[in-house]
């Protein structure tokens, strides 16, 4: 295994981690912060997104939205990839 591949094994397993700890963290009772960082870029990004019109692209092709979990996972794993590499 290259050190590259290495690198991508154990980001990708420490997200998954981050994520079951973050989505489990409210049903036992703990309070943890989670999508600060996502709603930060829906506040300040989306507008500019809306007036490219990527926005109207993105719902017009039937992707998720910033609420949904699906979108939430996505934008949790490409963070967290970002600060992997």
């Amino acid at each position: 295994m290259t050190k590259v591949q290495a690198t991508v094994l154990a980001g990708f397993v420490a997200i998954t981690v981050n994520t079951l700890v973050l989505k489990s963290a409210a049903p036992l009772g703990i309070v943890a912060e989670s999508g600060g960082l996502l709603r930060l870029h829906v506040l300040y990004v989306g507008p500019l997104l809306r007036r490219l019109g990527v926005t109207g692209l993105w719902t017009s092709a039937g992707l998720p939205g910033p609420s949904s979990l699906a979108f939430w996972l996505a934008f949790h794993y490409a963070t967290g990839f970002a600060m992997v590499l």
